[in-house]
């Protein structure tokens, strides 16, 4: 189960599991669905989930809420052959038809298309052939084509390469047809440590220009041990990797964004949990990817430990081409909060601003060039809500939504939709 799950679901599960089993809810029959506000911008889709089971509402641009509880884990709508489970996110790639785009990760390996104007399920398409393949993100280049990364490696796969069951790779898939019509092994550009071959565990993607970036984890079998952090670069048009990009001191990396002058990358590195503590927080940092020169490289970086004692985690939003919100990821131990981090590459500083919560509580975080403000999923389990955060105000928290009223559910990861 170990080799299935994500980092970050592997380190909730347990804990939340205990902590939630002792919580008293009501059940989801008796919750009502499509409860509507203003939709004077809906355009994002918030995940609310503790991680038993998952309800998706949808926002405005500012936070606002425009239809609560729309889908959810004791929904029936047609369409919808498998049920939510608690481990779903959202697809960073935007549905050429302004369709939301879900992923049921561990154990389903489902993707789950679903109108956001008629509030239908459009259709659903396993990706899991055979075993929990632990899907993380969808990329689409079309109505008819997209990539799927999936992050885990199937230990017993098929003699057969039509049944594209072997998993560690990037999916080729029809989203019209919701079939799979091919795969990109990424195995052959792991390292071998200490005597064990390192699985890619492919997770965050970003297409600039005719390239899909895909960030490696990077890690053993057990997530026991990590390599150096890796990029690789697939060429859309040849289906294969044109480009691998090596990111010196950092491990694990999980999250990526284009600027949008398409010149560059951002990513996080969280380095490896396993590895302890210290030996984390020293491979953890943001990093930028030159996309100018004939074969991108690392040109910049900054460690965490430069400015703060806590590893990043999962979530990175660009404010501009040199300004990005990232997360410091808290500790259940020692009672560290998770904390919003400002990064700026043409300072080379990087500064708390002041917005935290309990370890593990801090989710998405959507930044939204109109308003100047982020938006920011806070799971804290006593006043679960979206945070709407001015990075430049003196007093940086400038409101609370309430995004999911009906099931009261944390909200957990936050996305546009269109």
């Amino acid at each position: 189960m170990r080799q299935m799950l994500s980092v970050l679901s592997r380190f909730l599960l347990v804990f939340l599991l205990v902590f939630l089993l002792g919580l008293s809810s009501c059940s989801e029959e008796s919750l009502p669905t499509e409860v509507l506000g203003e939709r004077l911008d809906c355009r994002v889709v918030a995940v609310h989930s503790d991680y038993l089971s998952t309800s998706v509402s949808l926002l405005n641009g500012d936070g606002s809420l425009c239809a609560d509880h729309v889908l959810h884990s004791g929904s029936e709508k047609p369409g919808l052959a498998a049920a939510l489970s608690g481990d779903v996110v959202v697809a960073s790639g935007l549905h050429p038809s302004g369709l939301v785009t879900l992923i049921d990760r561990f154990p389903s390996g489902t993707i789950t298309w679903f109108d956001p104007d008629s509030l239908d399920v459009v259709g659903q398409l396993s990706v899991a052939t055979g075993f929990a393949a632990n899907p993380q993100d969808v990329v689409y280049l079309s109505d008819f084509r997209a990539f799927v990364s999936r992050a885990a490696v199937n230990p017993t796969p098929s003699a057969r390469t039509a049944d594209f069951d072997e998993g560690g790779d990037v999916l080729v898939i029809n989203p019209t047809t919701k079939t799979i019509e091919g795969r990109i092994d990424l195995m052959e550009f792991t390292d071998t440590q200490e005597g064990t071959t390192l699985h890619p565990y492919p997770t965050s993607m970003v297409q600039v220009g005719g390239t899909v970036w895909v960030a490696l984890g990077h890690q053993a079998p057990d997530f026991s041990l990590g390599g150096q952090g890796l990029l690789v670069g697939i060429d859309i048009r040849k289906e294969a990797v044109v480009h691998v990009v090596a990111v010196p001191g950092f491990k694990n990396c999980t999250t990526l964004e284009g600027t949008e002058d398409g010149l560059r990358l951002w990513g996080v590195c969280a380095g490896v949990f396993q590895e302890g503590a210290e030996a984390q927080l020293a491979r953890s940092g943001v990093f930028t990817v030159d996309l100018t020169l004939a074969v991108p490289e690392v040109d910049w970086t900054i460690a965490t430990s430069t400015f703060g004692d806590r590893p990043l985690g999962f979530g990175l939003s660009l404010l501009d081409n040199n300004r990005a919100i990232a997360r410091s990821l808290g500790d259940f131990g020692s009672g560290a909060p998770d904390r919003l981090v400002l990064i700026d590459r043409a300072t080379g500083e990087a500064e708390y601003i002041g917005i935290e919560s309990g370890a593990y509580e801090l989710g998405g975080i959507l930044w939204n060039p109109e308003s100047e403000h982020a938006l920011v999923a806070d799971a804290n389990l006593a006043d679960p809500a979206v945070l709407v955060v001015d990075p430049s105000a003196e007093v940086k928290l400038v409101g609370r939504v309430q995004a999911n009223p009906s099931a009261g559910l944390p909200p957990r990861q936050l996305r546009f939709y269109r």
